[in-house]
């Protein structure tokens, strides 16, 4: 065989395994880490429904011990290829030593999300929901204040449309993908809170780009830097939220570490600060 043919042999067994591995390693769903971001959408055309939950936990010692808790349930179905209805609603409260424990429900969301592939390494969603909770009037009430201060010790104002009782919220959320083995992530809400007492309307906007490696198309891990922004008195946040996630058929299970970096919530490890750790998971069907 002359030099001629086996170096065109040797590319096109060169580029042949490297299409392989791309194919094996596209993925067929999006590679969030949180059900709420999109972890058990797929483009299966056959999985109709999703659901997901999300366990969260905070502790502080100290003169008074207080132990935060939540969880975050959700579900979706697909009334069309491009287009799903999503439902959320979050369960949260406090346990402190010395003065019991206080657990209420957080907002209802409802929305819909519309979401495309484009070829095998860029995966991209968009959406539109409303949240309320009747039951909690405002954080004034013991329930109220419970499920907002879990809420924003362990997320931030991350998902606050869950969190904070007393508005009607109106949200444009966002997530990009780009990349298989090695992936570019950004996720980005435009978050409107109309009150339903005499306080003011309020603007919220977050950005959290992000970069995830998946050296199989079964395990994952990577990172997020939420940047939060709240119009009404120029408040903000930045975080990060390193994470793990492993596929299991058409199931995930993943786990995150929300790290507030500056005032008013971090930096997290410092004394009396807040931080969040994470456990999620879910299954398409």
């Amino acid at each position: 065989m002359s030099d001629s043919r086996r170096t065109i042999l040797c590319l096109t067994t060169f580029a042949a395994i490297t299409i392989a591995s791309v194919r094996a390693l596209a993925m067929d769903r999006f590679s969030a880490p949180t059900g709420q971001l999109g972890a058990n959408l797929t483009f299966n055309d056959a999985q109709r429904y999703r659901v997901h939950t999300e366990m969260s936990y905070y502790t502080r010692g100290g003169d008074t011990t207080v132990h935060m808790l939540g969880w975050t349930f959700g579900a979706g179905f697909k009334i069309a290829d491009p287009i799903e209805i999503e439902l959320a609603l979050p369960v949260e409260g406090v346990v402190e030593s010395g003065v019991g424990d206080q657990f209420g429900i957080g907002n209802l969301a409802l929305g819909a999300n519309f979401f495309a592939n484009f070829g095998d390494a860029m995966r991209f969603k968009v959406g539109g929901l409303i949240a309320f909770g009747p039951w909690n009037e405002d954080i004034s009430t013991p329930e109220g204040a419970a499920v907002y201060r879990a809420g924003i010790t362990m997320n931030g104002y991350q998902d606050l449309w869950l969190h904070l009782p007393g508005y009607i919220h109106l949200v444009a959320p966002a997530r990009i993908e780009l990349g298989d083995t090695l992936q570019f992530t950004g996720d980005g809400s435009l978050h409107l809170a109309l009150p339903t007492t005499s306080a003011d309307s309020e603007l919220f906007f977050l950005l959290a780009p992000g970069i995830a490696i998946w050296p199989t198309d079964r395990f994952g891990l990577g990172a997020r830097m939420p940047f939060q922004f709240q119009t009404e008195d120029d408040a903000a946040q930045i975080s990060i939220e390193p994470y793990v996630r492993l596929n299991i058929e058409q199931c995930f299970l993943s786990t995150r570490l929300t790290v507030h970096l500056d005032d008013d919530l971090g930096f997290s490890f410092d004394e009396s600060r807040a931080w969040g750790l994470h456990l999620a998971f879910g299954g398409a069907f």
